[in-house]
């Protein structure tokens, strides 16, 4: 059921031609499942159901807006998803730069590159100063246990700049499985309904009317 449904909003331009709603999310705290349910409008000359529950098991994170959708992204590797799944390391800096704006441009702008829309521009910066303040410093913690693919864009602005870097070993993300910390390599789907999304270890699709 899940491919039939991913299939066909995957290949329908919402834009354009029939309508894609999220009408209700349903969230289970304990067992980290979200339940939503759409409607999906397509030509009245095509046989399909109306109505899906999508259940989504082991959810790591998610963001989502009840009302119509107009693109949908079914996959597997996703920038949102790297935070739990990939290596991370930390990043630190000892230097000096007249521009410490420059830098944080440069900064924002490689971030971007990776991130896009999905990651906030401040979410892996040391937060204990402003970044153009931490830069003036001329050396400290850039960023700590962040997935790999920004640590090396980030060190590569620094040292175009004239800082040193250095970085920690690189290691899987752990999360605590409530008695202690594990690391986890279990792969993760991410489905995305314009700028909601969810990032999860499984997905099921039910057809309820």
């Amino acid at each position: 059921m899940l491919e039939t449904l991913v299939e066909t909003l995957a290949s329908v331009d919402f834009e354009e031609f029939g309508d894609l709603l999220i009408e209700n999310v349903k969230w289970n705290d304990q067992n980290s499942i979200l339940i939503l349910q759409i409607k999906v409008k397509l030509d009245e000359n095509t046989e399909f159901p109306s109505k899906w529950q999508l259940v989504c098991s082991n959810v790591k994170n998610h963001k989502l807006n009840l009302g119509f959708a107009h693109n949908f992204t079914f996959v597997k590797d996703h920038v949102l998803s790297w935070e739990y799944i990939k290596p991370c390391c930390s990043v630190s800096f000892y230097g000096k730069t007249n521009n410490p704006l420059a830098v944080v441009g440069e900064l924002y702008k490689s971030h971007k590159e990776i991130a896009q829309k999905w990651i906030p521009f401040e979410k892996y910066f040391n937060n204990n100063l402003e970044l153009d303040e931490l830069i003036s410093g001329g050396f400290g913690q850039l960023v700590y246990l962040i997935p790999e693919d920004f640590s090396f864009a980030y060190e590569r602005v620094l040292q175009n700049y004239g800082f040193s870097t250095s970085r920690s070993k690189s290691k899987l993300p752990s999360f605590w499985n409530g008695k202690e910390f594990i690391s986890t390599s279990v792969p993760l789907l991410t489905m995305i309904f314009d700028d909601s999304y969810i990032v999860a270890e499984s997905f099921e699709a039910k057809i309820i009317e």
